[in-house]
Parts: structure tokens; C-alpha cells; sequence
């Protein structure tokens, strides 16, 4: 993911932006001057796993309906089956894992999509070698180009295991993302105008985006202020650990950091109970350090994305998505909530998700 996803940002992200507004088009199915009364994280869902899959598996996969249902039932399934794995001993989960999950089952339905796909681009790879006209630019050809692994069912558990990683997150954080912008109007106008001086001057390219100072504080301060976990960077003591405190740590403890606590931290952040979604331009104009304040960047007080070592490979891709479903969104829909207001997320265990429940008033822009 490093070493491909990230690095070519630039050239998937005209084949993403266009997915995104064909999925939200199509999924909001928006008549002429109609308000409609829309379900968040369903939608969303959709969106993002549409725009995942076409720098993963490119089109037209990205658009059929069972490899997208495929995805989103991983997506949705995989935590709460993990969970029930957890109540067997060790010794039983493989067994378990057969029985009491759908996993392996979707890996092979997953399968028979990749296949033909595979078998179609290994020919060409053996008649035209590295390159050849229309060439897919894709996370699946990327794999395909380093001759590890060809097998179809190998190559869906990866596309599975990715899709977990880019949309559950990406999904969860514009879910929240929606649900704040419909309620919080007053700064709508603003963000559409930074979104529509920059796409003006430099076009829909990864500069444009890194030049959206607002967006960017935007999304950072809803990860802030929301987040997706109350405890992070969860680890297992090897073997015991004396801190310099003289805390001991004995083999085999879990420990992890109170990271939403650390994000309300009143000695980090002022007013840290306020969504403010512009502290991080303020930041960034007191202090003249851009790159502290980027979405993508992280610290101590600034957890998001994790820290050191794990911290997420990426988190480049998930920033650019949520970015352009962002741009996409505040330029072609007007937005506001509904009758009944509901929280914007909830928490289930250390996990906070967004409300399956809440739903936002939507209408396609007069003047887009």
C-alpha cells in the first residue's frame, strides 16, 4: 500500500472523483428541487465502498451490485464475528471459523468476480509484457505486476482485507462528516466558496485538495471531536515491562491509549468540548506549521490515524477519498437535517460508530 496506493494519488484520483459522484448520483436518485430524507451511513456505505473498489479493482467491477454487497456485508459482519470468535479458546477458532462466520464463503462468491478479470490480464501481460495501451491502473493489476500471487481466491481475501481497512474507516468518519455539515449550516457557504476558488484555479488534482485549508480543518476536527474509538493502539506486553515510573507491565497484558480522552483533553485543546471546525486553520495561522495540522498528520495529541510504527499506511488514500465525497458533496447538494435529530455517532464498546440511525435532508443545487 505504500509503496503503490500512495504513490500514485495523482493518477486514481480523477477515476475516484468520478466514481463518487456516479455513486451518489445514482444512489440518492435525486429528482428535480426534490428535498429527500436520506439514511447517512447506508448511503455513504455505498459511496465509499464504490470509490475503494475503483482504485482496488477498477471498472467495471467497482459498480456491480454483489461484489459491492460482498464488501459492505465484510465490512459490516467482520467485527461482530470476530467478536464471537473471541468467546472460543484458541485451539477451537479455525473450527469455529467455519461454522460461525460467512467469510469463507464470500471469499470464494468474491472469487469467481476476480477470475475472469485475472485470467483476461495475465494474458496481456504475457503478450504485451509491462505495458500496454489501456494498461488498468489499479491495486489489483499493482498486485498481478509483482508475480506473488495470481490465484483469484488469494487475490479476494486481499481485496476483502482492504476494502475492510480503506471503507470501514472512510465510511464511518463521512458519516459523521454529513450528519455535522447538515447541522451546522452556517458553514457551508464557506467551504463552498474555498472549494470552488481552488477547484477554479488548479482542477480537480491532489494540489487542489492539499490547498483546501477549511475542508482539511473540517474533516480533522470531526475526527477530533467524534473519532472512531475511545481506546487506540491496542498492544500486548511481550514480556514484562517496568516503566520509568516504576509501573510493571506484567507478559501478556493488553494495555492501550485513551485516545478520545486524550482528544477532549482540555489541557491539548481549548474549549475541546466545542466542535470548532476551523481550530485547525487558526492553529495553523498562529503557529505557521501547516504540515502539524494536516489531516493526515499525527502526534501524541493527535491520534486519529494511530502513532510510530502502526500508524495507518493508509491513511494518504482515506484522506483523499473523504476529501473528494467532501468537495463533492458541499458543491452539488444543499443539506439539512431532518424533523428528528439524533446524535451523530454512538458508542458500542471502545468503538464509536456512526448512528445507523441518523438520516439527513438532501437536494441536488440549482446553480451546480
Amino acid at each position: 500500500m505504500k509503496s503503490q496506493l500512495t504513490h500514485n494519488l495523482s493518477e486514481i484520483l480523477p477515476d475516484v472523483a468520478d466514481e463518487i459522484a456516479v455513486a451518489f448520483d445514482e444512489t440518492l436518485d435525486l429528482t428535480e428541487n426534490e428535498w429527500k430524507c436520506v439514511p447517512v451511513l447506508e448511503t455513504v456505505e455505498k459511496v465509499a465502498c464504490r470509490a475503494g473498489n475503483r482504485a482496488f479493482v477498477g471498472y467495471p467491477l467497482c459498480r456491480d451490485s454483489d461484489w459491492i454487497e460482498l464488501n459492505t456485508q465484510l465490512t459490516n459482519s467482520i467485527v461482530k464475528e470476530g467478536l464471537l470468535l473471541s468467546l472460543f479458546p484458541k485451539f477451537m477458532m479455525p473450527l469455529a471459523a467455519r461454522f460461525a462466520t460467512k467469510t469463507t464463503d464470500r471469499v470464494k462468491r468474491g472469487a469467481q468476480h476476480l477470475a475472469p478479470i485475472i485470467t483476461e490480464r495475465l494474458k496481456h501481460m504475457k503478450a504485451y509484457g509491462k505495458s500496454w495501451n489501456d494498461k488498468p491502473d489499479d491495486f489489483l493489476q499493482w498486485c498481478l505486476d509483482e508475480g506473488k500471487e495470481t490465484s483469484a481466491d488469494l487475490l479476494a481475501a486481499r481485496m476483502f482485507a482492504i476494502n475492510f481497512a480503506a471503507s470501514h474507516t472512510s465510511s464511518n468518519t463521512f458519516a459523521q462528516t454529513l450528519y455535522c455539515l447538515a447541522a451546522n449550516p452556517q458553514y457551508v457557504q464557506s467551504l463552498r466558496e474555498e472549494v470552488q476558488t481552488t477547484i477554479g484555479k488548479d482542477g480537480w488534482t491532489k494540489e487542489a485538495l492539499a490547498k483546501m485549508r477549511k475542508v482539511e480543518s473540517f474533516l480533522k476536527e470531526l475526527q477530533r471531536f467524534e473519532g472512531n474509538a475511545s481506546l487506540g493502539i491496542k498492544r500486548r506486553a511481550l514480556k514484562d515491562i517496568t516503566l520509568s515510573d516504576g509501573t510493571f507491565i506484567p507478559k501478556g497484558t493488553y494495555i492501550c491509549v485513551a485516545s478520545h480522552a486524550i482528544h477532549r483533553d482540555p489541557r491539548i485543546y481549548d474549549d475541546p468540548d466545542v466542535f470548532d471546525p476551523y481550530r485547525y486553520t487558526k492553529l495553523q495561522d498562529e503557529q505557521g506549521d501547516d504540515s502539524r495540522y494536516q489531516l493526515v498528520s499525527v502526534s501524541p495529541e493527535s491520534l486519529m490515524f494511530g502513532i510510530g510504527k502502526a500508524v495507518c499506511p493508509g491513511r494518504f488514500f482515506a484522506a483523499m477519498m473523504l476529501k473528494l465525497m467532501f468537495v463533492h458533496v458541499i458543491l452539488s447538494y444543499d443539506l439539512r437535517l431532518g424533523d428528528i435529530s439524533y446524535p451523530a455517532s454512538v458508542c458500542m464498546g471502545p468503538a464509536i460508530v456512526a448512528n445507523p440511525s441518523a438520516k439527513v435532508m438532501l437536494r441536488r443545487r440549482c446553480d451546480e
